[in-house]
């Protein structure tokens, strides 16, 4: 991204995927509405460090990953698809223990969480390698490319996960009755589920396609 005009094409290209509804964005707004942005903010860092990682990974083994590394991928996405139906019962779960609007619930995920949830989140693996095949000279990658790329989807993800933690802030600010608390942990459990049965059916497709 050495021009202008190159990083509108970057932008136009991630924000769309980076904002949209996905694993990420929904967990941080149920994270914003049951324990604020303060309290969030070590799962957030754990997501952002594996946002990173995964950029350097991706610029500089983009090639050998969409191509060497496809059968593994593929597998790897199911294995995330798992995860996200743990985390649908979780919040589920959670329901239960609602009381009152004074109760206290759960802890709020740690740092290693965070990281834990990044690091099988299939919409942002799929995103790093798309937007990397499509913005870096695969044949002779650039250092200052990859850089450049690394810290624009870094600043991209804070930006979009702070906005989702703010958003869920929000929502509680207005409805927070033990029954309007219930019905928040219903549906952004619900939207979840939703996302995970899509990803896994796109998965399952692609795996099968392999074979």
């Amino acid at each position: 991204m050495y021009s202008f005009e190159e990083f509108l094409q970057w932008f136009f290209f991630s924000f769309p995927i980076c904002f949209s509804p996905g694993p990420a964005n929904i967990y941080c707004t149920d994270l914003g509405r049951r324990f604020g942005i303060k309290r969030s903010l070590p799962f957030v860092l754990g997501i952002l460090t594996i946002v990173g990682a995964y950029s350097i990974l991706a610029g500089i083994f983009s090639n050998f990953l969409m191509h060497e590394f496809s059968m593994g991928f593929k597998i790897l996405r199911i294995a995330g698809c798992f995860y996200l139906f743990f985390l649908c019962y979780k919040l589920f779960n959670s329901s239960k223990k609602i009381k009152s609007s004074s109760d206290k619930e759960d802890k709020p995920p740690r740092y290693i969480e965070g990281v834990l949830f990044q690091m099988v989140n299939v919409k942002y693996i799929t995103f790093a390698i798309m937007c990397f095949t499509q913005f870096l000279d695969l044949d002779e990658p650039s250092f200052y490319e990859i850089l450049y790329l690394t810290i624009g989807n870094l600043t991209m993800s804070c930006c979009v996960y702070l906005f989702w933690l703010r958003f869920g802030k929000l929502i509680v600010t207005k409805y927070n009755s033990p029954r309007a608390l219930k019905i928040q942990n219903y549906i952004f459990s619900l939207a979840l589920f939703i996302v995970s049965i899509l990803l896994t059916v796109e998965s399952i497709k692609n795996l099968t396609s392999h074979i």
